[in-house]
Order: structure tokens, then C-alpha cells, then sequence
């Protein structure tokens, strides 16, 4: 009995003893009213509310400051009883317990902690419920990954007293929507100088870098994604070290993982099924920062399930996919996806899945050591240091090679992948070929690109690619840009799927065939600056041809009629006299940009679909009075057309014009009209038509118009 009164009363001291071990942590105040505010505690409901974020994030450290706060309030309200139940998901034996008995487990150690009373030992699951039913508490159920945990724990809300409070920590997102959890607090990373601080005070036990500090400091935060476990392990390494020892440890920290930081993520890798884990092994290794949607073509034919499998990786907080489709990876998770590749087979990087190393890569092409495990090569040859002499038979091995991608970041560096004695072949299963700067002439003529899904030849030495016609069905995209000596561009009458189609600067080029035609689901042409192409075939209409590019084609005389559903169009700098008047029923034009057609004398028929039209720098004389059919044109470019006289009076009928430049238009007389309103005297007024060769009349443009500028200079790269 004494010693119980004893343990009762230092419990109680304990409890009534305020807690500092919270105190300085970044940004936890934060946290802790937010999840407050969520929690609503001044409602009488039982609540469930959930942690999620990535292992590391600082969710369990978040819960336990709140936790803290909420326990120790000394008010005539607070919780009768209080548990924080830590790292169920380590406790958990899987393997020695079946599931009812797992349950029964977890129910014992539950109640055993929160009463307070040791190996407290159930016979059937109803025991917690009848338990807790009348008891007002606060429960904390950490690091949760199975959702039999939480019918084990707190299956349904009617198991508690009114008031009750239960948050539960996971990374695993899918596990909370399960359990009919829908106020999920996600745990998002620091700032720069949060982290900054964070690695600071585990490092010199202060907010602030030392003097000289602050550059390695920086860094080493990079270095950790900021991700707060890495921050504080780093920092904890570090602590006591000199500059120059910080500046030794780098290059390690550089290329390789903490080991308490590898082993952490271990586990959560260790969790996915095997499927799973080989869509984290391509997000790492090749598909960090791609559309979601590539990803999902490149994978298509793997029997991976990919679209389920990104889902179970987002959910599991193992990789983010933003608003714009990119997926994104912490660059510590990226890390530890190579170094499990480089674990396979250390000493033959040839027998890996993936090879990203450059040295590495080299290596295997110069000596043909590839095997048929090798599913996808990344190199960056400007991290080559010297020219690579690839063997003819680098790929002859690698018959399971799907994803091949050699590429260069820098335009401007002098070429270090060559094929002295050619190439012999190229793997037939390959689905994505990206091969900048390919140094010979043609392709491996044994090469059927029949899986292709996209092919990357940008600034090749290639004259032709293949022989008569292939089997393109998987074909969805074809960038030749900057290989100045292709001459013809092959049949593609099988590449019915093809949607985007790059020829820019394809200087030798003189025509296209006739297979254009076949492309119904083309969605983007850019043949820009193809300087011998003379015209395109006619009698064709692209039905889903939205971008077509043809500026700097300084041969073209007439005007490309190849589709009527085409939203973006560029024809600048072209030898065109004449627009048809057909195009003023593309109902889908958007913008219209022909600057610098210096042969073109009358402006053209538009469709009211216009909204943003270029024609500076040409030879019109006038702008016509139906100009006001343009009804929803915003933005107007006739800068430096030294022929254009005069402006009808129906312009101040356009209602949404937004930006007019009549710069440079030394010839241009104002015409007035008697009925301009004041909105059309700030747009367009006599005093600025007489001084329009002098300056632009301009109003601020609205986010539409910016978009549609956007559009144009990213899909079709206007420059």
C-alpha cells in the first residue's frame, strides 16, 4: 500500500512538473495550433484526427508536443485518462501473431498503458470498449501502418466517451481513408531557414551557424532535403567538428547515406510489395521530376500496374505528385533508390536494373558487359571527363532494355559519345530511346522500334533513320531537332498514335511525306527554322492538330492548310504572301503570329476566336473595319510595319482589347471616331496613334493573355 501511495504521488509531481522538451524546436508552435484548431475542443464528439507525412518529417515529434500540452492542461474539463501509445508499428510482431491474436495483443499492451496497470491480460476484444465507453481520453496512436491496428485500437468512436481526442501518426495515407479518418493534417517540410536553424541547433546547440559556418551549413541543409531527421542526424555528426572537418565530410554526405538515415528509409522501402518496389527503383533512378502521365506510357507494357503503384508510393509518402502532374522524390528517398540499385551487384554494374553512375555507364558501353538485367540506362555525358569509344556491341547483351536515355544538359559541349565502328543493334523492346548528339549517319538496321513510345534524336548526325515503313503503333512522340543533315523523314504511316512531332532546326530537310496525313492524333508539329522547306502536303486536315510551328521557315510561300482545328500557329518569318480566307472558320484559333512576313500586304480574314495576333514587322497597309469581328481579340502586334497608314474606327469596338503596339509605324495617321467611349480613349487615342512610331500604347495584360504568351513560348518555343 505505501508503495503504491509513493508511486501515485510522484506520478502526480511528474505530471504537474511543466516540460521543457519541446522548448526551441523549429516551427512546432506551429504545428501544434493548427492540429489544435483541428482537433475542436470545445466540441463534446469524439474525434479522430491523423498525422501524415514522410518517414523523418517530424509527425511523431508533433504529436508528442501536442500530446504534452493537451495532457498536462490543469482545467475542470481535461481528459480522464491520457496514452501515448509509441511506434506500434515496431511492437508489432506480424510474423509470430495471427491476426486475431495480434489484436488481442495490441488491445492488452493498449489497455495496460493507459490504466497504468502492468500485463493487464484480455480474453475477448470487447474488453476495451466496455472499458472506455464512459471515459473521456486522449489517445495518441504513433507510427500506425496496418489498418487491423486500428480496428484493434479504436475501431469505432463509440467505444469512447464524449470529448475524446485520438490522433493517430502514419505515412501512409490510404490506411487513414480506410478508417474513415477525413481531417488529416499533413506534415509539409521546413523553409530554407528553418532548416538551416535545425541543423544549427543539433550541430552548435544554437539557432545560427558560427562566424564562417553559414555556406557549409547551407549546403549540408540541402544536402538533407531538408528533411528534419536528416537535419538532426547530420547536425548531431557534426557537432564539435572544425570547418575544415565540415569541409572533409562533404564529399561523402555527397554520394552516400547516414547510416541510421538509410536504415530508417529501409523500412519503409522493406514494406512495399514487390511490384511496388520496382516502380520506387524507376522514380529513383530515371523518372524523378516527370509528367506522371510519361511515366505511365513508358511502364505501360511492364505488368506493373503503375497507376496503382504511384498511388500506393504517394500515399505511403514515398514520392509527391504536384498540381502541374510532375512526380517529385525527396532526393534522400532518390539516394537510397540508387545506392539499393548499386547494391545488387557492386563490383558488375553491368548485371544491375538500372545504371545512372557515368563512370559506371562508360565502362559497360566501352567493354559490352551489359546483361540482360538491365532494364534502364540515365547517363548526363557532360559529367563525362573524357571522349567514350563505345563498342559496336555495347547493346547486344541487353535484351531487356526498355528505357535508354543519353543526354547532355549543355548544347554548347563539344560531343564525348562516339561509335568508331558503328553500332550493331539497338534492343527491339526499348520504349523510350533518347540519344542526344547520336553520332552516326543511320540507325542499327536491325532495329525495330516497334514498343518505341518516344524517340529522342536531338542534334544527331543522322541522314535517315530507317528503311520503308516500320510498325510505329506505340509511337506518341519523335523529336529530330537540330540534326542538320537529315534529309527525309521516313514513312510514318503506322505511327497512329504519334501526338507530337519536333523537326526544328532540321536544316537539310526540304520536304515531309505524304504520311502526315495518317497522324489523326498529332497534337503538336514544330518545324521551325527549317530553311529549305518549301511547303506541306496539301489535301489534309490534322483533326487534332492544336500547335503548329513553322517561324523561320524562310522558303515557305504559302500558307499551311493542314488542319482547321489548330489553336496555336506561327508562320513568322516566312516567305507567305497571302492568308486564305478558310481561316476564318478554324473556330479553335487562339493566336495567330506571323512577325516578320515581310511579303504579306493585307491583313488576314480572322475568326472571332482570336485572342492574341502578331503581325509586326510586315508589309500591311491597313487594318480593315471588319477588324471588330475579332470580338474576343486581347492582345495586337504590328510593331515596325513601316506600310500600315491608318486604324478604322471600329478597333474601339473591340471590347477586350488589352495591349495594342504600334511602335515603329512611322506611316500610321490617326483615325477618329466620333462615338469612342472613354475606355477606348485609354486604349487607343489620337494622341497616342499620332505618336506611335515613337512608343507603345499598352495596358496592363491580364492573367489570360500572360497564359496564352506562356503557351505559345512553351509549346511551340517561341523565342
Amino acid at each position: 500500500m505505501i508503495e503504491k501511495i509513493v508511486a501515485d504521488v510522484s506520478d502526480e509531481l511528474n505530471r504537474c512538473t511543466p516540460s521543457k522538451d519541446f522548448d526551441g524546436l523549429v516551427g512546432l508552435e506551429a504545428h501544434v495550433a493548427k492540429l489544435c484548431s483541428m482537433l475542436c475542443l470545445e466540441s463534446n464528439e469524439v474525434r479522430m484526427i491523423g498525422i501524415w507525412g514522410p518517414i523523418g518529417i517530424g509527425k511523431t515529434t508533433i504529436a508528442r508536443a501536442l500530446y504534452s500540452q493537451l495532457s498536462a492542461a490543469d482545467d475542470d474539463d481535461n481528459f480522464q485518462l491520457n496514452i501515448f501509445m509509441e511506434n506500434i508499428k515496431g511492437s508489432c510482431r506480424r510474423n509470430e501473431l495471427d491476426g486475431y491474436s495480434l489484436k488481442l495483443h495490441l488491445q492488452e499492451r493498449f489497455l495496460s498503458e493507459i490504466f497504468n496497470q502492468r500485463d493487464i491480460k484480455i480474453s475477448h476484444l470487447g474488453v476495451a470498449q466496455e472499458r472506455l465507453k464512459n471515459q473521456k481520453a486522449l489517445i495518441v496512436l504513433d507510427d500506425v501502418d496496418e489498418l487491423q491496428q486500428l480496428h484493434a485500437l479504436a475501431d469505432q468512436t463509440q467505444w469512447f466517451g464524449n470529448g475524446t481526442r485520438i490522433i493517430v501518426t502514419t505515412e501512409d495515407k490510404q490506411l487513414l481513408k480506410a478508417h474513415g479518418i477525413n481531417h488529416v493534417y499533413e506534415v509539409g517540410f521546413p523553409s530554407k531557414d528553418e532548416a538551416i536553424k535545425i541543423l544549427c541547433r543539433y550541430a552548435f546547440g544554437q539557432n545560427s551557424a558560427p562566424e564562417g559556418f553559414y555556406d557549409l551549413a547551407v549546403e549540408f541543409s540541402q544536402l538533407s532535403g531538408n528533411l528534419p531527421l536528416s537535419l538532426s542526424v547530420l547536425g548531431a555528426s557534426l557537432r564539435g567538428m572544425s570547418k575544415e572537418e565540415w569541409t572533409k565530410a562533404l564529399p561523402r554526405f555527397r554520394t552516400s547515406l547516414n547510416g541510421k538515415i538509410e536504415k530508417v528509409f529501409g523500412v519503409c522501402y522493406d514494406s512495399l510489395d514487390e511490384k511496388d518496389r520496382l516502380i520506387f527503383l524507376h522514380i529513383a533512378c530515371l523518372f524523378n521530376g516527370e509528367k506522371v502521365e510519361r511515366v505511365i506510357q513508358f511502364l505501360a507494357k511492364s505488368e506493373l500496374e503503375v497507376e496503382f503503384g504511384l498511388k500506393v508510393l504517394v500515399d505511403r509518402s514515398l514520392l509527391h505528385i504536384c498540381d502541374d502532374g510532375n512526380i517529385v522524390m525527396h532526393c534522400l528517398l532518390q539516394q537510397m533508390g540508387k545506392e539499393i540499385i548499386r547494391g545488387q551487384c557492386i563490383d558488375e554494374p553491368g548485371k544491375r536494373k538500372f545504371l545512372v553512375d557515368a563512370k559506371e555507364i562508360s565502362d559497360v558501353l566501352v567493354d559490352a558487359t551489359g546483361t540482360e538485367t538491365v532494364l534502364g540506362i540515365s547517363l548526363d555525358m557532360s559529367k563525362l571527363n573524357d571522349d567514350v569509344c563505345t563498342s559496336e556491341k555495347a547493346f547486344d547483351r541487353m535484351h531487356n532494355l526498355q528505357l535508354l536515355r543519353l543526354y547532355t544538359n549543355f548544347q554548347d559541349e563539344s560531343f564525348k559519345l562516339c561509335l568508331p565502328h558503328g553500332l550493331d543493334r539497338l534492343p527491339h523492346k526499348l520504349r523510350l530511346l533518347h540519344w542526344d548528339s547520336y553520332p552516326i549517319k543511320c540507325m542499327p538496321s536491325r532495329f525495330r522500334p516497334e514498343f518505341l513510345v518516344e524517340l529522342s534524336m536531338r542534334d544527331s548526325k543522322l541522314e535517315k533513320l530507317w528503311e520503308g515503313i516500320q510498325p510505329l503503333t506505340s509511337l506518341k512522340q519523335m523529336d529530330l531537332s537540330a540534326s542538320t543533315k537529315i534529309k527525309d523523314i521516313p514513312n510514318l504511316s503506322k505511327a497512329t498514335n504519334l501526338e507530337n512531332l519536333y523537326l526544328r532546326f532540321c536544316k537539310g530537310l526540304a520536304s515531309v511525306p505524304s504520311s502526315l496525313q495518317n497522324l489523326n492524333k498529332l497534337k503538336v508539329l514544330d518545324m521551325s527554322s527549317c530553311v529549305r522547306l518549301n511547303a506541306l502536303p496539301t489535301n489534309m486536315n490534322l483533326e487534332s492538330l492544336s500547335v503548329l510551328n513553322m517561324k523561320g521557315c524562310s522558303k515557305l510561300r504559302i500558307f499551311p492548310e493542314i488542319s482547321s482545328q489548330v489553336k496555336f500557329m506561327s508562320v513568322g518569318e516566312t516567305a507567305i504572301e497571302e492568308v486564305p480566307l478558310s481561316i476564318s472558320l478554324w473556330p479553335q484559333l487562339i493566336s495567330l503570329e506571323m512577325s516578320g512576313c515581310k511579303k504579306l500586304k493585307t491583313f488576314p480574314k480572322l475568326p472571332a476566336s482570336v485572342e492574341v495576333l502578331d503581325l509586326s514587322s510586315t508589309g500591311i497597309e491597313e487594318i480593315p473595319w471588319w477588324i471588330e469581328n475579332a470580338s474576343q481579340l486581347l492582345i495586337m502586334c504590328m510593331a515596325n510595319c513601316k506600310k500600315l497608314k491608318c486604324v478604322p474606327p471600329s478597333i474601339y469596338q473591340l471590347k477586350h482589347l488589352e495591349d495594342v503596339d504600334l511602335s515603329g509605324c512611322s506611316e500610321l495617321r490617326p483615325v477618329l471616331s466620333s462615338r469612342r467611349t472613354n475606355e477606348a480613349k485609354s486604349l487607343l487615342n489620337a494622341e497616342s496613334l499620332r505618336n506611335a512610331g515613337k512608343e507603345t500604347t499598352k495596358r496592363t495584360v491580364t492573367a489570360r493573355g500572360r497564359r496564352i504568351l506562356t503557351w505559345m513560348k512553351d509549346l511551340c518555343s517561341f523565342q
